[in-house]
């Protein structure tokens, strides 16, 4: 859970010092850079308005709040473990979130094993990326629920989509937080129905 934590912050604060004709973003001063990467939340709150785009499919929440577990295990850790599942979840944030910056995957450079975590969480990113890509008309910070309303409402989704997407969603963020642990069975399900919804708006 610490080398995840380690390396979510790292990669954010490369993307932050990468030249513009590389990232394609305003580059930070030193100053600002130095101020704005002092500590984990402004670290967030910063790709989020430099990068906002490259964000789409990860929940920033979930990174934070990982992040927060993380510090309790750092500082009061003494024979505290964690739950495999959520190591699993912050590992599919971290290789989402890189891909995302780099354009590169994490499995073309380290053997990443497959986890049902992971690839709840996986395909949710990719949903939420399927969602920003027909909500075409989306102004100011992407809200993946926010765009599923305006489409339902514009008669692009359906009721049963809206419906299906909002028990995922929930269903995931339980997971991710560590209030449920989700039988197999159970991840399967909501996988199946996540590459159903998938296959559904991929044909919009």
């Amino acid at each position: 859970m610490i080398t995840i934590d380690n390396s979510v912050e790292l990669m954010i604060k490369t993307y932050l010092k990468l030249p513009s004709r590389i990232s394609g973003e305003k580059r930070l001063s030193r100053s600002k850079y130095e101020e704005k990467t002092k500590y984990f939340a402004d670290l967030l709150d910063t790709i989020e308005e430099v990068a906002p785009d490259k964000l789409i499919g990860v929940e920033l929440g979930d990174i934070e709040w990982y992040h927060e577990l993380r510090n309790k295990l750092y500082h009061d850790g003494m024979g505290i473990t964690v739950e495999k599942e959520k190591v699993q979840g912050y590992a599919e944030l971290a290789k989402i979130l890189f891909f995302n910056l780099f354009n590169h995957n994490v499995e073309d450079f380290i053997e990443v094993p497959y986890s049902l975590v992971g690839e709840l969480i996986h395909l949710f990113s990719l949903l939420e990326q399927e969602v920003a890509r027909v909500n075409t008309d989306r102004e100011g910070r992407y809200i993946p629920f926010r765009s599923i309303i305006k489409l339902t409402e514009k008669g692009v989704l359906t009721k049963d989509f809206e419906k299906k997407f909002n028990l995922v969603r929930m269903f995931k963020n339980e997971v991710v937080h560590g209030q449920i642990s989700p039988s197999p069975d159970e991840l399967n399900q909501h996988i199946a129905v996540l590459n159903e919804l998938l296959s559904f708006i991929r044909r919009i």
